[in-house]
């Protein structure tokens, strides 16, 4: 190797193609190249940019350490991905708002935001209600939903947790299974509700409550009568009531054993009541039916004194001599109801060819036991 020049200048030797420099030697920039670059403002640990030609810029808001890419400033700092230099997607933070901002440049639109307050919003800047607010999703058409994706023999799970350990992590649960197709509802932890794959819904636990009175179980999907006037069963009702038997006309008889319970499905009541006579009734005639008060439910009015829709028996036990009532002997009784009431009669039918009704107070006695079951309708 020829050296043509070694001076303070620096080396000229056009043939060299590989030199070793000493570690504690320099070598300028200028001597480098006819045109040197210039290497401006840069300190500790800024990444450095090419600004024009022989230019390189040491980025004072842009600094790496070997662990984290800082980039400080005023303003709004964003990274940006572009395609033929048009600008793609760009993820910046949005100083004013204190927010992390996903942005969607070809379709001018945010997609996404984290905001101050750890809140994800997805397609939209405004959160949601203040009790479920974490996540907020929106859609400018169409449908807005979430997706949860899982293998054939696992299934998708929300869980509602007040803890980080132990049962209270899933306290709340809806689960759907894919290898059954069935979806479960659980409360406190246990299963409570499942809608099977057929489309049947199983109550594993409680009962179905109807909060709303005038609701229930809609029925409306079947097949009706011309003179239907309503396809729903908005009630069932069972428990106890007091009943009164008296001669018509007359206070309520003493009785003892007095019993009576209902039970009331919809429109339909079924009641069962009764007593025992105590002490013979007083003014009893031919002329007088025994009365009953206190049913449970006021009865429909059908315009006529023996309301249809009413079927039931009356049973005595240890009647007194029937020889004072009219007709022919043996009776069988009947119940008659007093429209939009709570109250009827019993009255006697003889065993005539052509029967007749008699009142039956007369059949009454001390000691006489009575029970009515009949099935009436509502108003």
């Amino acid at each position: 190797m020829a050296l043509t020049e070694v001076n303070s200048l620096g080396i000229k030797d056009d043939s060299i193609v590989n030199a070793d420099i000493k570690s504690d030697a320099a070598i300028a920039l200028s001597k480098l190249a006819s045109t040197p670059a210039v290497l401006t403002g840069s300190t500790n640990n800024t990444v450095c940019t090419v600004t024009g030609a022989n230019a390189i810029q040491g980025e004072a808001n842009l600094t790496y350490d070997g662990t984290d890419l800082l980039l400080n400033g005023t303003g709004d700092k964003a990274l940006r991905w572009t395609t033929s230099g048009t600008n793609k997607w760009t993820i910046y933070h949005n100083n004013s708002a204190g927010a992390l901002v996903t942005f969607d440049n070809a379709n001018n639109a945010e997609r996404m935001r984290l905001d101050s307050s750890g809140r994800l919003l997805i397609g939209t800047t405004t959160e949601g209600h203040a009790d479920a607010d974490n996540l907020t999703i929106e859609t400018s058409s169409g449908y807005a939903g979430i997706t949860l994706r899982s293998p054939t023999d696992t299934g998708g799970a929300i869980y509602f947790s007040d803890a980080t350990s132990g049962a209270a992590e899933y306290d709340g649960q809806i689960v759907y299974s894919q290898n059954s197709r069935n979806m479960t509802f659980a409360t406190a932890g246990s299963s409570r509700m499942t809608v099977e794959a057929a489309g049947d819904v199983k109550v594993n636990d409680g009962n179905l409550v109807i909060g709303t009175a005038g609701h229930g179980i809609d029925f409306s999907a079947n097949s009706h009568a011309g003179g239907m006037t309503s396809e729903l069963l908005d009630g069932y009702e069972e428990g106890t009531f007091t009943m009164h038997f008296n001669v018509e006309s007359e206070s309520n008889m003493s009785m003892s054993g007095r019993f009576g319970v209902y039970t009331k499905v919809g429109r339909l009541v079924t009641i069962h009541g009764g007593g025992e006579v105590s002490g013979d009734p007083s003014n009893q005639s031919n002329s007088k039916a025994i009365d009953f008060t206190g049913l449970p439910f006021t009865s429909m009015d059908s315009g006529v004194m023996n309301s249809p829709g009413i079927t039931g028996t009356v049973g005595f036990t240890d009647l007194d001599s029937t020889s004072g009532m009219s007709g022919t002997a043996p009776y069988t009784y009947h119940v008659q109801f007093y429209n939009n009431g709570t109250n009827g009669r019993i009255v006697a039918q003889d065993s005539a060819t052509t029967p007749v009704f008699a009142n039956a107070s007369l059949a009454l006695k001390s000691t006489t036991k009575i029970s009515v079951t009949l099935t009436y309708m509502t108003a």
